[in-house]
Formats: structure tokens, C-alpha cells, sequence
């Protein structure tokens, strides 16, 4: 807000407040009154102001716009013509007082000032109408928008005027995913969230996210709008039900669908200023008919604006209001009564909530569908001459009967809508870009809505049911509204096209004519407002290579009785299939006959047959599938081809998705323990064609990975018995000798990630079927007995009856009988004995030359994991065996087991040796969990997670890790205890994205609020987790980095995969502590004015001055760094371990800098300076009292930031020491110069910090080391000013002009040499004298992939020999590096980059011989003239050439480059999910380079391995600055920390150790971080002990009292113990 504003802000609540006569005078107060519901509800209030008792008249809360200001807009919208009721006296008082604000900031933006005078003002009811109505905005922002202004205007509803009532206008959409339906429609409650509270649903969205995403999911919310709503309405709720100690106020909840124009006031058809959802999607067809929609006969959630306002203020002022339109009913806050069984809902009511909707029992004629709409949008846009009537035709037929009745789902949907609109529109647009740019301008606007139809697609697909007050009057024509919204869109286009062409009177008589044209058109549309027995062989090949075929596939396909075109191509594609990939396909047709027979008797009894159950085990991806083809192959079976309940998760699968809902498959949400109502109509409409329907569904819900039988899932069932009729269920089991995933599933058996069926994973399959790599052996489909299934079955124990005569119809071939014999040593014959005794199937009998054809069916080619899923095939014969003495195993091999204990003696012997194998298997599995949990446990595992027991399972026993799993289960049994998540009772706050969580400090503590606390980098940049169709994706915030915004799906799944770690993203690590507590300051008030009295200031003027501070977060801040240990502090609140400055001071001179020097001097305090506190060395650590009882003073250098000088003729600048990296560049590129040195912290890091470390750039190879650039500088010592050459470096011969530099001196020894690496030690820099270029003339990126990382070094070595014919940068990383920035790319991106990506990875496989596993990466960047960049590039494209690389462009360079700064965010994202990560830097001789490389990274993993850690580690190095000698190399490597104690000191101790194996393989102790405190203990290996003693002693020359005490590198606490 303005000065200016503010200040008229509060003259005029003063004024008001002031004037007596007002004191007692109701009023009513509305946000978002600019608004289309919001301004109708203006209308509304002042219209009836008498009868609700506001004869004062209404305060609006608005934001001002551009140049208008608050007071400008709502006097703008009191002209409007639906305010004319109002006198031009009446407008220009009070009647309306307008307040400026800003709902998004804290107290929307008003002083205490304002706040205490606006409660004065008698508010009486306060209407919240303000929302971003946004179905894609970031979580972050909804809440912004949605949740934070509405909790915060509730609570100072509640704090400023007592009894006033609270009115929120919500979203009638806040169930989830949930519709609603004629017996369940949906109530007036809140939605129930299940087990995730709203109060940490809030918080995620502001914050990490993850949680609120997976919620989001898990819940069914369509988008972030909806989500927002019903989170708001909880917190709401909870708020207006708090304590009474705390001020609460009476909140009523409105929800209107979606809202259309209005039926009858101001004047039908009123819109409002701008398109609502509704008339937006007629505005985007009028303007773009070729757009893709799918509108279908669902009828329309839409309510007219004027009624709710009506509704909304009947509500809020007791029925004190009529409406002309005869809408609302004669009740008032009535009960609604939950239906019976929805237990969606919260059971105890909330009664001040209410559906702005019609209600579900509303006349059939006051409605109308999509498909009306449609008619009526197509018609209006064709009479009025937005397109012709063939396109109108074509439209009309795609998007209101060919997609609706193809019944896409949304991810099909959106494919389709991709391929034959965006796509195309994006070419059409790049051509007129060419050859019309302004058509192409004109155009480009309506890019953005091409998306409306892909948001629309949840309200256009899905008919919703609302309990409501509201019942339609019969007069009310749905039909003639739905006219009307089509033509207030029409109205809204010619507006926006006269608001184009209003100075051209040609364009206003077409407008004219438009105009006459609606009027026409609105008038013409609303105007017409027993079988018998086949006798077949018992069992019968239906497919497979010995399946004898009597025609042609494609024929047999084609003319085949019973299938549509789907099934037909189906059947085709699987007969080829099975023919490539097993021996036969079989089916037991006798065990069918019985089926056919119920059937036929019961159709003889009741007159019609009963709706047929499949219920077949689910094995393999075929199995979808293989009973359709059955139908199909065998009509003689007498069942028709079955609809097929499949996962959601198939639907999303381009193509084939698509072609199994033609194949009859239908798809449903598993897991969600709650009743659907979309599934329930979806069998009901299953049911009413008349003819009995056949259904198949796989109870288990899911794939079984190693062939057990899992639990069933029983809501199908449920769910279809309550659709009424008559059911029979066919138990069927379809047995594999080997199944087609069995090595897939083996690995995630063994705890691998489960992976996802894709098309690209098909197509591979594909490939490998067609080469003959896959082999199956044999299928075989056997039925059981079939069962009636009455309404009041026990469903339960009916499908524990189905499980178990499922597994008596196993069959069992001598493959599986030789897995089983090598697995549990025992010869085959005696497992078939065995099998034999308790009455097993067994498959014919194949010759032995049959089983040389199957390579595949080989046991002893099976890993130990693929051999326990063989055995597991019948291993649930022998369960009831185990019961007695191994219950739990006895379970495990068959939950259904309800039979008692069988004793061995009613067996052969043979069952007896195959039972005792197993037991032994077991017990193993068992002895081997608890010696693994002892041998964690001793190294400091107290709780380690089932992934991390199973991990070093494997150290203990030879057991597979699948029995470990089991073993595990077992012991944890009873131990878990899930009890839902009870929502807190206590009042939830606003949060503010723009404030410290529970800190308060100055605004230079974090560079005037932008830098985050406890993290790395700007507060508005970070990476976070949205789980969307059950995939993590990662996005980072912002708009400051290329990849900001962008949706990277990729890189969980490569983190997980590589670290053998799950992301959870519900247990997250917490952010900085809310509560961080540190010891106080010993900083006395003496002292304290002492330090004020340099900066001229009293005591009292220190609160609200940033010259010095004691605050808690501003000595945190610089007392920490940018280390792991720091952030693991911050986040886990144990800083109060930890000691930090005792003040904070931030001087502006260096008459300053040298004042708190002296009186540090004369105090006996210490001294440590701070630059941009982004070091990595705990340089910035403060030595402990025992170490330095001292008062410390952190001397902040970054108010000294300003360029005092530039001398463009010498090449020299005389900068201030405290300026940032990334302002040096801004200021001196806009002088046209460049420093030229950029380090990756640029950002942040300052001049000064750059020369106390020894600093190093990106462009080392152009510019130089920062002691190549410094030429001289200023110094602040414990004795006064140090300086050499120049006392006074800006006076050159008595002038005043800029000063100079010189290039080389011979006069002894150097004050930079001394400086630069100082650490802090020795002074404060104050200034420096630094070398400048012009800018470049050219700037070119380029990038390279090498087969490997020994030539990519090769290749680097030959560019160092180029000396100063190098490119600016060039870095090298290695392929987990690589791959890392390959999954960091947006996953969406367009057809073109896609192609060129594949092209360019076949190309670099098939003729550089490179490969996903051992590629790597070159980044390059080219500064300098146009020639010197042309002959750089040359030089590197042969030598690229020579070392067998392919160049990759600039695109890929300049990513990897500009990647640099973002990457740093993702250390803090990877601990927020327990990882953590942190990287560093050493020189190494290029004779040692690879070497080094590969025992560091070797060694990392034999510490993470040795200490028994989690998972993987994650290690990764590349190679950067390059000299003649060698290069610096960058490690980077990432722990998982879940259930680690002490995982900061672990992974510093690993740290150590690689850089301890470092230095013994060559490398350097550090090449450009320093050494500060953590690398101190290295430095009596890199420093003789007399070489120490002499720094020791310049020390005490310089600083004889130790002013400047940081002990880092050389002066630390270590070096001097070992120079004793």
C-alpha cells in the first residue's frame, strides 16, 4: 500500500470513527465486492439495506489496480447501471466507504493504527467473497489466496467486533471426488479428510507441500481450488468452535456450484465485468471453435447469480429478504440429516452450512444438460458469424456425441486433446509468427484458455447430487438459461472486439449488426426450448504355438460370432502374442459346464438369467485380458465377453488404455475404503439394457508378486450386491508355469521400486517377444463350482470360500516341481508325491525334447527370489500343515486357511520332508530377522524400518530377502497401532509465506527479507512435491531460474531407484523450528550503547534502526553458514548446543568498521567478520567460552556495497567489500564491464568473503582466481588501517578523479598475499581494487557426451592445454551426475525436443557406443570477440571429434550452466524427506585424477556400508576449473537419514574420511572453500610445523590482542594444538 493510500486510509476510518453520529449505525463489510458474486451481493446490501438493518450502509475491502486506487474502483462500479437505484448523493457519502488493502498480507496490510480506529465502526456482518478462482494455481498460492485471508478476516471479525457474524462463500465442490447420487446426495457438512487433519494440510500447502499433494490424491479433489475450500471450511469451523477463553465469532459457510449469469436482477443475462467459469467456455468457442470439449447429457451444477446472493443473505440475516425469482424455500437453517451409510462425511453436523445449489429433487425442466449448452453456444456462435455451419456441424458432432461416448478418462482426454489441438495450434501459431505477426499476436491470447476444456472436464463428466434449501421453481426454464448464458458470452466477445475497434466505424455498424443478430438468435433458440448344452471336449488349446489354427488370424478374427471392433483387434494382436510366448493356452471347458447349467436353470425358474461374476486370480497383465479372449475364442462356453473392472491406473495408459474400454474394461479407484457412488450408477447402468450382464473383477484388487493368494478386496462386491438382481459367482483360476513379470517381480519381491506399466515399457516387451527373448510355457483356465450370491451374503467369508476352491484348482507342472527341488533340496519325485497326497492337479506330462525348446523354463536359471515364487504357486496345499507349530507362516502361505490342525501322519512321508524344508526355511528367515535387528541395533539403530532390516538381511543368513520381508510382517504384528488423526481443538493462525516462523528480526539480516533462514537461497525459490495420478513430481518455486515452475516427474523415481530408499512424502523432516532457543547475550546495555554510539544512535532508537541488533534470528544467521551440520541444527532445534555472536553490527563506512574495531580493541571483545554467510567451513562458527569467554561481535559488511571508483581506460575498479556477487555484475554490466569471476554462490556470497577464502569462478579460464583479479586493498586491522601503494587509493598526483592500480610491484612482501586466504583473521577488508573487461563481445554455450568418464577426462586434459585459448568454462560431470541433470528436465516437453532427444541418444548408442550407464556430460561456455569464440569452438568440435564425443548444443550447455544455481536448493528439499546431501571441492594432479575419483567415491561407500546406514549412498563428482598441473574436482554424495541418530555427525564423519582418502591419493585439502574450522585438522599434513609457527607469529604481529579471534584455517584451535 502507498503512502499515500495509507495515510488516506486512516484520515478517513479516524474521521468516521470519530463522528458520533455513527457510532451505533450497522454496517456490513465485503470483500471481493469487484467480484462477480461479490458485486451482486454489493447490490444486494444496499438495496436492501433498511430491512437487514444496515442503514449504515457497507465497508469494502479492496485492493487498489495499476493506478487506481481502492476508493477509484468501487466508485467505477457504483456508476454501473445496476447501482442506479442508488442517488449520486448516496454515492458520493458514506453509504460506501472504501478501504484499501491487500487480503494477502498480515492485517490485510493496515496499520495497529487503522486497525484500532476500524473497530470503532459498527460491523454487524462480514461477508468474505474474495478468492482466486484458479483450478491450476501451485498449492502454496491457493492457500495464499483461499485459505490465509479468510482465517485471518475470521479472526479479526472475532477480535474487532463482538457478534458480528462471519459469512464465507466457499465452493459447492469440496467433497473430493465424490458426486453424490439421488440416495446419497451430498450434504451440508464438512467432507471428511479421513486421517489427514486440515490444520497440517494448511501448513504443508504453505510450505513443503508434499503432505497437502498426497492428500489432494488420496482424496479425490479434481484441483488446488476445491482442495483450498474445503480445507478453509474445516479451519473455519474449528476457529468458530474454540475455546471461550479465546474471541470467536458465528461463521456461516455458503457453497455455490458453479455460478451463472443472472435469471432476473439487475437484468437477465447480467455477467458481471468479465466472464465467469460458465460463460468462459462459450467466450472460448465463440473465439476458437476448434478447441476440443466433451460435452455429454450430464446435467449442469449452475445456479444463477442473484439467487445467491439472495440465498447467501437470507442466510445471514434470518430470512429477512424475498426474492422476486420465488427460488428459496420457506426454511432456514433446517438440519440436514446424513444419509445412511455416507460416511464421507463428518458425522456431527455443523448446521451454518449451506449449499447455494438447486437441490437434487428440482423439476427436470428447470435443468439442463452440457449437451443443451452445447446446442445452444453452437447455434449462437454460428447465427452471429463466429464461424460457419459446417464447422458448427463438425463441432457439435465430436464434442457433444463422438468423445462423449467414447467415455475418455482424463488423462486419455488429454492426450487426445494434445494431439489434435495443442500441437496443431502451436504450429500454426510458429508459421504465422513468420509470415502475420499480428495475426500471430492476436492469436498467441488465447493460448492460455486452450487448457479450459482439460479443467472443465471433472463438472462436464460427472452429474452431481446436492441436498439444499434451494428447490427450481417449474416456472424456471433450464433450457432458456442455458440460451441466456450463451448469449452473455456473446455479448462479453463483442465487447472485448469493440473495446479493440471502437475507433473504426466500419467495425462499430458490424457490431451493430452482431448485436441484431443475438437478439434474433436468443429469440429462435429459446423457442424451442435357455440355451441349450453344447457337448465340447473337457479340455481344449485355444492358442499358443501348439494350437493348431484352422484360417488366417486376421480372419478368424474378423468373423468371429460374439466382439466389437476393439475386442476383434484385441483378439488378433493376443492370438499373435501367445503364439510367440507360450506352448499352449488352455482351457478346462468341463469345469465351465456347471456355470451353464445354473444359468439355464435359473432362467427356467425366474424367466431371465442372472448377471454373471468372474472371479479370476490375478497373476500376470494378461490376465485382463485372457478371459475376454476366452469369450471371444469359445463362444461355445455360453459367456459373453465380460465388462472388466480394471485399476484406474490402466485408464491412464495412452492407447491402450483407450482400446480396453472399447474392450468392455471399465475402471474404478481401489484402496479407498469408502462406498462409490460413480462406481454404484456405472453397474446400474451396466444392468438396465435388459440382458443379464457379465462382470469380471479381480478380488485381490492387485497383481500378486509372488503368486500367494492376498487378501480380497470385498467393496466391489458390496457394491454390486446393492444394485439389486440376481448374481451367480464363477470362482476361476488361471495357472502360468512361469509368468511374463516374474523377473520384474522378483526384484520388487526383493524391495525394489514397483514400477508402472507404460506404453514405452510395452513397446520394449514387444520387441522382446518378437525376438523370441520371452517364453512362458503354459497357460491353463480352470472354473470352479459356481455360487449364488443372494443381497445379504456374508461377503467376507463368501470370498475366503472363492479363495480357497480357487487354490484347489492349482495345477502344477514338472517345472514347478523342479523349482521346488533345487530350491528345498529335495528330489522332485517325492514333492510330486507329496503333491499327489493332498490331491494337487498336476498339467500333462511334456517330453523331455519339448523342454529344449523352453530355455526360459529352466530352474536352475531362476534366482533364489524367481524359485520361491514357483514354490509359492502350491505351497498353500502344505499350509494347513504349519498350523500347529508355524501359525503365522501357516497364514502367510494361505490367509484363507480357516480348517484345523492337520498332522503329518495322515500323510505320505513324503509330505512330512517337504513340510520340515520349509519349516527350516523359515525358522532361518525368523533367526536371521532377529540377528540383523541385534547387529543394528549395535550400531545405533534403535527402530530401523522393514527396508532397512532387509537391506543387511542378507549379512546375517542365506535367506532370500522375500522371506525376510515376511519375517518382519510377522514380528511387527500387533505392535502397529492405526488410529485416525484427531483434529486439534486448538484455533489455527494465519501463515504468511513473507514471515519468520516465530523470529522477528531487522530487514539486513537476510538481504532485506529475500534469503531464506535455514535453507539455501532466496525465500521465493525452493524445490517442492506435488503427487499427482500417483506420480511425484518435483517443481521448484519462483520465476528467478529456468527451471522454476517446471513440473520434473523424474527425479524422485531416480533417487529412489539409485538410493533403494522410498520417498514418503507424508513423514517429512520439519522446517526451522518454531521454538528455536539460544543462550541470551552477554552483551551488557553498556555495551550495547557503546556499539550504538558509532552509528550515532541512542539505546532507545536501536529498536527500530538495523545498525546493530541482539536479536535471536540475526545471531543465528551469522553465526551459521551453509553447511549440513547448520541446516541440521536449524531444522532439528539444536542450536541451543551451539554458541553465536552476542551482537550483530552492520557499519556503512569504513570510519566505522575502524570505530567498532577500536572499541572491540579497548572492550577486550572479539571480532568476526561476515560477508554473505554462505561459507561451507564453519568459518562463521563461534569458538566456544571455553575456548574464548569473550563478547563476539559479527562485524556485517553488506551496507558497504558501493562501487567508489571505475577506471575504464587502466581496467580497474575500486569496489566496497560488502557488495553481493550478483550486484557487482548488475552494476558493472550496466556500465557495460565485467569483473568476470562467478562462483556458484554469486548470489549471495560478497567481495569480501570471495578474498578471505581464496575464491574461485566458474570462468577461472578467462578471468582468473580472485587473487588474479585483486590488485590492491584496504584493510581494517587491530592497529589501525592496513594499506600498500596508495593511502588514499581514489587521489592519484593530488587529483580526485578516479583513481588507479598498479599491475606488479616489487617492494617486498604483498598485503593481498597475506589477505587473500585470511579467513577473517587477521582484519576486515573494507575495499578492493579489482580488475575489469569490457563485456564479451560474444557469448556462446555448447555442450558434449563422451562414451565414458575416462575419455571425458582424456578430452579434458587436451582442452587445458590450450591455455588462454580455453573456453571461459568447461566442466565435465559423470554419469550419475549426468543422469541426475537428464531427470531434472521438464518431463513435458514438446514433440520436437522430444524427437531430437531420441534421435540424438540412438545416434550417440549406435555410433559413439555410448550407453545410459556410462555416458557423460561437458558443458561449455565461450566468452570474448566473435573471432576468438569462432576459433574456440573449432578447436573443440576436433577435439571432441578425436576423443570419440558428439557435440550436444547450446541448449543442453546453457541449461547445465545456469542448472548450477538452482541445484543448490535441492541439498534442503532432499532433507525434508530425509536425505542429506552436501558436496566439496579439492585440486587434483591430473596424473592422480581418476584414481582419486573412483577410491573417494569407492571409499563413501565402504563408510555408508560399514556403519550399516539406510539404503545407498548417492556419489557423484565432476571435474571444473582446469590448470596445467590438474583440475579441481567437485564431490557431491547424499545419505539417507531415516532413523539415524546422529546423522549430521555420521555423515561428517564419512566426510572425513573421503577427503582423508583424498589427500593420500594426491589431492589438495581444499581448492577454493577455505578451511575455517572444519578442515583445520587437515592442515598439519599441508602445513610444515615451522611454516605454522611463523603464521603464528604474523598473527600477533598484525593482531597482537587477537581482535579478530574467528580461529579458522591455520589460527584454529587444531592448528595450534598440533604446533605445541
Amino acid at each position: 500500500m502507498s503512502s499515500a493510500s495509507r495515510l488516506h486510509n486512516s484520515t478517513r476510518v479516524k474521521d468516521y470513527a470519530c463522528d458520533t453520529s455513527h457510532q451505533f449505525t450497522n454496517r456490513a463489510l465485503v470483500t471481493g465486492a469487484t467480484g462477480f458474486v461479490g458485486s451482486m451481493l454489493l447490490r444486494d446490501l444496499l438495496l436492501n439495506r433498511k430491512n437487514l438493518n444496515i442503514e449504515g450502509g457497507v465497508v469494502v475491502l479492496c485492493r487498489s489496480k495499476g493506478k487506481k486506487s481502492a476508493e477509484d474502483r468501487v466508485r467505477k462500479l457504483l456508476e454501473h447501471e445496476m447501482f442506479s437505484f442508488l442517488s449520486s448523493k448516496d454515492k458520493n457519502s458514506d453509504l460506501v466507504m472504501a478501504f484499501e488493502c491487500d487480503i494477502l498480507k498480515a492485517n490485510f496490510g493496515l496499520s495497529p493504527l487503522e486497525t484500532e480506529a476500524m473497530a470503532k465502526i459498527c460491523i454487524t456482518h462480514v461477508f468474505h467473497c474474495a478468492a482466486s478462482v484458479s483450478f491450476v494455481q501451485p498449492l502454496s498460492d491457493a492457500a495464499s489466496s483461499n485459505v490465509t485471508p479468510a482465517l485471518h478476516l475470521q479472526s479479526l471479525t472475532a477480535s474487532l467486533w463482538e457478534n458480528a457474524t462471519f459469512i464465507y462463500v466457499s465452493t459447492a465442490f469440496v467433497h473430493g471426488d465424490f458426486i453424490g447420487s439421488p440416495e446419497l446426495p451430498l450434504p451440508e457438512q464438512l467432507y471428511d479428510l479421513g486421517n489427514y487433519d486440515a490444520a497440517d494440510l494448511y501448513k504443508s500447502m504453505v510450505t513443503t507441500q508434499s503432505l497437502a499433494s498426497a492428500a489432494m490424491r488420496d482424496l479425490g479433489f479434481p484441483n488446488t481450488y476445491t482442495f483450498s475450500k474445503c480445507i478453509c471450511e474445516h479451519l473455519l469451523v474449528r476457529n468458530s468452535h474454540q475455546a471461550s477463553s479465546s474471541p470467536c465469532c458465528n461463521t456461516i459457510i455458503v457453497r455455490p456450484s458453479i455460478v451463472g449469469p443472472s435469471a432476473v436482477e439487475p437484468w437477465e443475462g447480467w455477467a458481471g465485468s468479465k466472464p465467469s467459469t460458465l460463460v468462459a467456455a462459450a467466450v472460448l468457442y465463440f473465439n476458437y471453435p476448434w478447441n476440443l470439449w466433451s460435452f455429454g447429457q450430464k446435467r449442469v451444477a449452475v445456479i444463477p447469480v442473484d439467487i445467491v446472493s439472495k440465498f447467501i443473505l437470507r442466510k445471514a440475516f434470518d430470512n429477512r429478504i424475498t426474492t422476486s425469482a420465488g427460488c428459496l424455500s420457506n426454511g432456514c437453517g433446517k438440519n440436514v440429516n446424513e444419509p445412511s451409510g455416507c460416511s464421507s462425511f463428518l458425522g456431527s453436523e455443523y448446521h451454518a452450512i449451506y449449499n447455494a445449489v438447486w437441490d437434487w429433487k428440482s423439476p427436470d425442466c428447470s435443468m439442463f444438460t452440457w449437451c443443451d449448452y452445447t446446442d445452444s453456444s453452437i447455434q449462437m456462435g454460428s447465427l452471429c458469424g463466429h464461424y460457419s455451419r459446417f464447422t458448427a456441424c463438425v463441432t457439435h458432432f465430436c464434442i457433444s456425441h463422438l468423445l462423449p461416448s467414447l467415455n475418455l478418462s482424463l488423462e486419455a482426454f488429454t492426450f487426445v486433446h494434445k494431439i489434435t489441438v495443442k500441437v496443431p495450434f502451436a504450429l500454426l501459431l510458429r508459421t504465422l509468427e513468420v509470415i502475420m505477426p499480428r495475426r500471430a499476436k492476436s492469436l498467441k491470447s488465447l493460448a492460455p484458455f486452450l487448457d479450459l476444456p482439460l479443467l472443465f472436464y471433472h463438472f462436464n463428466n460427472s452429474e452431481f447430487y446436492f441436498k439444499s434449501d434451494l428447490v427450481a421453481p417449474s416456472t424456471f426454464d433450464g433450457k432458456r438459461y442455458a440460451v441466456c448464458c450463451s448469449a452473455a458470452a456473446e455479448w462479453f466477445v463483442n465487447t472485448i472486439e469493440l473495446m479493440k475497434i471502437k475507433s473504426r466505424k466500419g467495425d462499430r455498424v458490424k457490431l451493430h449488426q452482431n448485436i441484431t443478430y443475438l437478439k434474433q438468435s436468443t429469440q429462435i433458440l429459446s423457442s424451442s426450448s435357455s440355451q441349450s448344452e453344447h457337448v465340447i471336449a473337457p479340455s481344449v488349446i485355444f492358442a499358443g504355438r501348439d494350437h493348431i489354427p484352422m484360417s488366417s488370424d486376421l480372419w478368424w478374427a474378423m468373423t468371429q460370432p460374439m466382439g466389437n471392433i476393439f475386442v476383434r483387434i484385441l483378439g488378433y494382436i493376443l492370438i499373435k502374442i501367445f503364439r510367440l510366448v507360450a506352448v499352449e493356452v488352455s482351457v478346462d471347458v468341463s469345469s465351465f459346464a456347471a456355470l451353464t447349467k445354473m444359468m439355464y436353470e435359473e432362467e427356467h425358474k425366474f424367466g431371465s438369467k442372472p448377471h454373471v461374476i468372474l472371479l479370476p486370480t490375478h497373476r500376470s497383465i494378461f490376465d485382463f485380458l485372457l478371459l475376454s479372449f476366452l469369450s471371444f475364442s469359445l463362444p461355445e462356453l455360453g459367456i459373453a465377453i465380460p465388462h472388466i473392472c480394471a485399476d484406474e491406473g490402466f485408464s491412464r495408459i495412452p492407447v491402450l488404455g483407450y482400446m480396453a474400454r472399447g474392450a468392455h474394461a471399465f475402471f474404478v479407484k481401489r484402496g479407498r475404503g469408502k462406498s462409490d457412488p460413480e462406481l454404484r450408477d456405472h453397474l446400474v447402468g451396466l444392468k438396465k439394457n435388459g440382458r443379464p450382464c457379465c462382470i469380471e473383477v479381480f478380488l485381490e484388487g492387485t497383481r500378486s508378486r509372488d503368486r500367494r493368494f492376498l487378501p480380497a478386496k470385498t467393496g466391489f462386491i458390496r457394491c454390486l450386491l446393492s444394485t439389486g438382481g440376481r448374481h451367480i459367482a464363477l470362482p476361476i483360476t488361471i495357472n502360468y508355469e512361469r509368468i511374463p513379470e516374474q523377473l520384474t517381480f522378483a526384484e520388487e519381491t526383493d524391495g525394489g521400486v514397483r514400477g508402472s506399466l507404460t506404453v514405452s515399457g510395452l513397446f520394449c516387451w514387444l520387441k522382446r517377444v518378437i525376438a523370441g527373448e520371452v517364453s512362458i510355457g503354459r497357460i491353463h483356465i480352470a472354473a470352479s463350482q459356481p455360487i449364488h450370491l443372494p443381497t445379504d451374503t456374508n461377503v467376507p467369508e463368501m470370498l475366503k470360500l472363492v479363495q480357497r476352491m480357487e487354490g484347489k484348482k492349482v495345477f502344477v507342472s514338472d517345472f514347478h516341481i523342479s523349482s521346488a527341488s533345487h530350491l528345498l533340496s529335495i528330489p522332485p519325485f517325492q514333492i510330486r508325491q507329496s503333491l499327489e497326497s493332498l490331491q494337487c492337479n498336476f498339467w500333462p506330462k511334456r517330453e523331455f525334447a519339448d523342454k529344449l525348446q523352453e530355455p526360459c523354463l529352466d530352474p536352475l536359471m531362476q534366482s533364489e527370489t524367481e524359485l520361491w515364487g514357483t514354490l509359492l504357486q502350491f505351497a498353500h496345499f502344505f499350509a494347513p500343515l504349519l498350523k500347529k507349530t508355524h501359525p503365522k507362516w501357516s497364514q502367510w502361505l494361505f490367509h484363507a486357511n480357516d480348517f484345523s490342525v492337520v498332522e503329518y501322519s495322515d500323510y505320505s512321508l513324503n509330505v512330512a520332508h517337504v513340510v520340515s524344508a520349509l519349516k527350516q526355511h523359515f525358522d532361518t528367515a525368523e533367526q536371521g530377522v532377529i540377528d540383523t535387528l541385534h547387529l543394528l541395533n549395535s550400531k545405533g539403530f534403535p527402530a530401523p524400518s522393514p527396508d532397512h532390516l532387509v537391506q543387511y538381511f542378507s549379512h546375517t543368513t542365506c535367506s532370500p530377502k522375500m522371506l525376510a520381508f515376511a519375517a518382519i510382517e510377522m514380528k511387527n504384528e500387533g505392535k502397529k497401532c492405526h488410529t485416525a488423526v484427531k483434529a486439534s481443538s486448538r484455533p489455527v493462525k494465519a501463515l504468511f509465506t513473507t514471515g519468520n516462523f516465530g523470529l522477528t528480526s531487522p530487514k539486513t539480516a537476510l538481504l532485506n527479507g529475500q534469503e531464506s533462514f535455514g535453507a539455501w537461497g532466496y525465500r521465493d525459490s525452493s524445490f517442492i512435491m506435488n503427487i499427482n495420478n500417483n506420480k511425484k513430481s518435483v517443481t521448484m518455486t519462483g520465476e528467478r531460474y529456468n527451471i522454476s515452475g517446471l513440473s520434473m516427474v523424474n527425479l524422485i523415481p531416480f533417487f529412489e531407484s539409485e538410493m533403494k530408499i522410498k520417498v514418503d512424502a507424508k513423514n517429512i523432516f520439519p522446517l526451522v523450528s518454531n521454538n528455536l532457543k539460544i543462550v541470551d547475550t552477554d552483551l551488557t546495555s553498556r555495551g550495547l550503547e557503546k556499539l550504538l554510539s558509532v552509528f550515532g544512535k541512542s539505546f532507545l532508537s536501536s529498536i527500530s534502526e538495523d545498525c546493530v541488533s541482539t536479536s535471536s534470528l540475526d545471531r543465528l544467521r551469522h553465526g551459521t553458514g551453509q553447511t549440513q551440520e547448520d541446516m541440521m541444527m536449524l531444522r532439528n532445534g539444536s542450536v541451543h548446543t551451539m554458541r553465536f555472536p552476542d551482537a550483530v553490527v552492520w557499519p556503512s563506512t569504513e570510519d566505522e568498521v575502524a570505530e567498532i574495531v577500536k572499541i572491540a580493541k579497548k572492550e577486550d571483545w572479539c571480532i568476526i567478520p561476515f560477508g554473505g554467510g554462505t561459507n561451507v567451513s564453519h568459518a562463521t562458527w563461534c569458538p566456544s567460552k571455553d575456548d574464548d569467554p569473550r563478547i563476539i561481535i559479527s562485524v556485517d559488511m553488506k551496507k558497504m556495497n558501493k562501487i567508489l571508483w571505475v577506471n575504464e581506460e587502466d581496467g580497474v575498479a575500486h569496489v566496497e567489500a560488502g557488495i553481493t556477487g550478483i550486484d557487482l555484475v548488475a552494476e558493472m554490466t550496466r556500465r557495460g564491464l565485467t569483473v568476470g569471476h562467478e562462483p556458484d554462490s554469486l548470489e549471495f556470497s560478497t567481495l569480501g568473503g570471495w578474498v578471505a577464502t581464496k575464491a574461485s569462478g566458474m570462468k577461472r579460464n578467462k578471468y582468473g582466481n580472485i587473487e588474479d583479479i585483486v590488485r590492491e586493498l584496504r584493510v581494517v586491522g587491530s592497529d589501525g588501517l592496513l594499506w600498500q601503494h596508495h593511502s588514499d587509493i581514489s587521489k592519484i598526483n593530488g587529483s580526485a578523479s578516479a583513481g588507479s592500480a598498479f599491475g606488479r610491484v616489487s617492494t617486498g612482501m604483498d598485503l593481498c598475499s597475506l589477505m587473500i586466504g585470511s579467513e577473517g583473521c587477521l582484519g576486515i577488508i573494507t575495499s578492493v581494487v579489482v580488475k575489469i573487461w569490457p563485456l564479451p563481445e560474444c557469448k556462446v554455450f555448447d555442450s558434449a557426451v563422451f562414451p565414458s568418464f575416462g575419455v571425458g577426462v582424456a578430452f579434458m586434459k587436451d582442452v587445458a592445454k590450450m591455455r588462454c585459448a580455453k573456453p571461459a568454462s568447461v566442466r565435465l560431470v559423470d554419469n550419475e551426475q549426468f543422469r541426475l541433470g537428464q531427470v531434472m528436465k521438464h518431463d513435458s516437453a514438446g514433440l520436437v525436443k522430444k524427437l531430437e532427444s531420441k534421435i540424438m541418444k540412438y545416434r550417440g548408442a549406435l555410433f559413439f557406443g555410448m550407453t545410459a550407464s556410462s555416458v557423460v556430460g561437458v558443458t561449455l561456455c565461450y566468452e570474448g570477440t566473435r573471432k576468438e569464440v569462432n576459433s574456440q569452438t573449432e578447436d573443440i568440435r576436433l577435439l571432441c571429434k578425436k576423443h570419440g564425443g558428439l557435440l550436444a548444443g547450446p541448449v543442453a550447455g546453457r541449461a547445465g550452466y545456469d542448472l548450477t544455481y538452482a541445484i543448490a536448493y535441492l541439498r534442503d528439499f532432499a532433507m525434508t524427506y530425509h536425505y542429506l546431501g552436501e558436496s566439496f571441492e579439492t585440486f587434483v594432479p591430473w596424473s592422480q585424477l581418476e584414481v582419486m575419483i573412483e577410491v573417494t567415491k569407492q571409499c563413501i561407500r565402504d563408510e555408508h556400508k560399514k556403519r550399516l546406514l539406510p539404503g545407498l549412498p548417492f556419489v557423484s563428482s565432476r571435474v571444473t576449473q582446469l590448470y596445467d598441473e590438474g583440475a579441481c574436482v567437485y564431490f557431491y554424495f547424499c545419505i539417507s537419514f531415516k532413523n539415524v541418530n546422529n546423522a549430521s555427525t555420521i555423515f561428517s564423519e564419512i566426510e572425513h574420511a573421503a577427503r582423508d582418502t583424498i589427500m593420500e591419493y594426491g589431492g589438495s585439502l581444499s581448492h577454493h572453500h577455505g578451511c575455517g574450522k572444519s578442515r583445520a585438522s587437515f592442515l598439519d599434513r599441508v602445513n610444515s610445523k615451522p611454516l605454522r609457527n611463523v603464521l603464528n607469529r604474523v598473527k600477533d604481529g598484525i593482531d597482537p590482542h587477537n581482535v579478530f579471534g574467528a580461529k579458522n584455517g591455520a589460527f584454529s584451535n587444531s592448528s595450534t594444538k598440533n604446533n605445541s
